[in-house]
C-alpha cells in the first residue's frame, strides 16, 4: 500500500529460465524453507483446533500455488504467520476466507490503494502487532514446558527467542538445529541405570527406584535408554564400564603385568629344567623329564589365577536389557562386540537380552554372531538370569577369557587388542629372560 508504483495486476507471461544456474540453489534452499514454515503454522492451528493433517497435501497446495504465481512473476509463497493470525482472530474458519481476502485486495489494488500511500506504517504494523497477542500470550506455556522436559522448553525458548528480534525464516532454521543438538545430547545422556529383582520373581526394575529389589549375585543387568549408534557409542562403552564395576582397561593392564612376571618365571623353569635333563642325559645318566612350553604353562596359570581372582569371582556376567535401544547402526554393534571381547579377556560373559527382531538382523548381517553368539541372546530378562545362574550353579566355563578374545579376533582377521598384547607380552619376557 505504501509503494508509489502502479498497483495493477501484472500481465501473465511466461517465466524465463535464463538464470536458473545462478539459482537453482537458492531455490531448492526456498523451497524447504517455505514449506517447513507452512507446515509449523498448520501444526499449531491444527493442534489448537484439532484438524487432521495431511503433510502431503499441503505440498501439493504449496507446488500448485507458486506454479500458477509464476506466471505473474510472484514471489515464493508460503503460510504467514502474521496473516495467519488476523485471519485467525477475526474468526475465519475456512477456505472461503481467502475467497474474501483476495476479493478485499483486488478491491484495495484498484480502488482504495490510491488513497491510503501515505498511510504511515506504524498504523498498518500495530493492526499484525494487536492479532499476534495471542501469539505471545502462549510465552505462559515455558513454565509447564519447564517441568516437563528442560530440553523442550529451551528449544521453545530458542525459538520464540530467534524469531521475535531476528525473523521467522532464521528462527526456525535456527529451532531444526538446536532440536538435532539436544537429539544428540539425549541419546549420549540419557537413561542408564542398573536393574534388580524382586526377590525370586521374574520382574526387573530400576535398583535406585525401588528399596526392596536387590542385585543378583554375580550377576551385573545394566539398561541404557537410547540407540546405541555413532554418537553415543563411548558413551555406551563408558556406561557399561562404570555401572558394571570392572573398567577392562585398567583391569587388563593388571593381568599384562602379572601375566609377563608369570612368563618369566616359567622360562626360568623351563631352562632349570632344560639344564636337568642335559645332565641326565649325559653319558652315565638316563635321560628323563620334560620341557614344559613356557608359555602353554603361563596360560595355564594365569586362567587358574584369573578364576581365582576377587575380581572374577565377584562379576561373572553382564545382562544388557536391549529394550530401550531403538535402532544401532555399524559402529554401535562394534561397540558392543568391543566390550564383548574386553570381558571375555576377564572372563566375563555378556548376554543380551529383549532384543528387537529387527535388532537381531543386524547382529546376523554384520558377523557380530562371530563374537557374540545367538544363545546369547534371550527374549526376556529372566531367561538370561535363569541361565547364568544355570552357568554358575553347575560351574561351567562359558568362555575362556583370554584364548576366546584371541580366537575371535584370528577368525575374522582382525584383532582387537587382546592377541596383540598377549603375543607382544610373551615376546618381551622372553626377550628380558635371555
Amino acid at each position: 500500500l505504501n509503494s508509489t508504483k502502479d498497483m495493477r495486476l501484472p500481465v501473465p507471461i511466461v517465466p524465463s529460465f535464463n538464470m536458473f544456474n545462478e539459482v537453482v540453489g537458492d531455490v531448492f534452499v526456498i523451497a524447504i524453507v517455505t514449506f517447513a514454515i507452512s507446515a509449523s503454522l498448520v501444526k499449531l492451528y491444527a493442534t489448537e483446533y484439532g484438524y487432521d493433517v495431511l503433510y502431503n497435501q499441503e505440498l501439493v497446495a504449496l507446488g500448485l500455488s507458486n506454479i500458477f504465481g509464476s506466471f505473474f512473476q510472484c514471489i515464493a509463497s508460503c503460510g504467514a504467520l502474521a496473516r495467519s493470525a488476523v485471519v485467525v482472530s477475526v474468526g475465519m474458519v475456512s477456505q472461503i476466507a481467502s475467497l474474501i481476502s483476495c476479493i478485499i485486495i483486488l478491491i484495495i489494488l484498484y480502488v482504495i490503494g490510491p488513497y491510503l500511500q501515505s498511510l504511515p506504517k506504524a498504523v498498518l504494523s500495530s493492526v499484525i502487532v494487536v492479532a499476534l497477542t495471542s501469539t505471545f500470550m502462549k510465552f505462559k506455556d515455558l513454565k509447564k514446558l519447564w517441568k516437563v522436559s528442560i530440553c523442550d522448553a529451551l528449544i521453545w525458548l530458542v525459538v520464540f527467542l530467534a524469531t521475535c528480534f531476528i525473523d521467522i525464516p532464521f528462527g526456525l532454521v535456527t529451532g531444526f538445529g538446536f532440536s538435532l543438538l539436544t537429539i544428540v545430547y539425549r541419546s549420549q545422556y540419557g537413561g542408564r541405570t542398573t536393574l534388580g529383582r524382586a526377590g525370586t520373581t521374574g520382574i526387573y526394575s530400576e535398583l535406585k527406584r525401588f528399596d526392596k529389589l536387590e542385585e543378583v549375585d554375580r550377576i551385573k543387568i545394566i539398561r541404557f535408554d537410547g540407540p546405541v549408534y555413532f554418537a553415543s557409542a563411548e558413551s555406551f562403552q563408558n556406561t557399561i564400564y562404570r555401572l558394571s564395576g570392572l573398567d577392562p582397561s585398567k583391569t587388563k593392564h593388571h593381568h599384562r603385568h602379572h601375566h609377563k612376571h608369570l612368563i618369566i618365571h616359567c622360562c626360568n623353569k623351563s631352562r632349570k629344567q632344560a639344564d636337568d635333563v642335559t645332565l641326565e642325559g649325559s653319558p652315565g645318566g638316563d635321560p628323563k623329564g620334560s620341557v614344559t612350553d613356557p608359555q602353554v604353562q603361563a596360560d595355564a596359570e594365569t586362567e587358574q589365577t584369573a578364576q581365582n581372582s576377587p575380581t572374577a569371582n565377584d562379576l561373572r556376567f553382564i545382562i544388557l536389557d536391549a529394550s530401550s535401544w531403538l535402532f544401532i547402526d555399524t559402529v554401535g554393534i562394534r561397540a558392543i562386540t568391543n566390550v564383548v571381547k574386553q570381558y571375555a579377556f576377564l572372563g566375563v560373559e555378556v548376554f543380551i537380552a529383549n532384543c528387537r527382531l529387527s535388532l537381531l538382523r543386524h547382529f546376523e548381517t554384520s558377523g557380530a554372531y562371530a563374537v557374540l553368539p545367538a544363545d546369547h541372546f534371550f527374549v526376556t530378562l529372566h531367561d538370561a538370569v535363569l541361565v547364568a545362574q544355570d552357568y554358575l550353579a553347575s560351574n561351567r566355563p562359558v568362555v575362556s577369557s583370554l584364548v576366546s578374545a584371541v580366537e575371535v579376533s584370528d577368525k575374522n582377521g582382525k584383532n582387537d587388542g587382546c592377541g596383540s598384547d598377549f603375543e607382544e607380552i610373551f615376546e618381551d619376557s622372553v626377550l628380558e629372560v635371555l
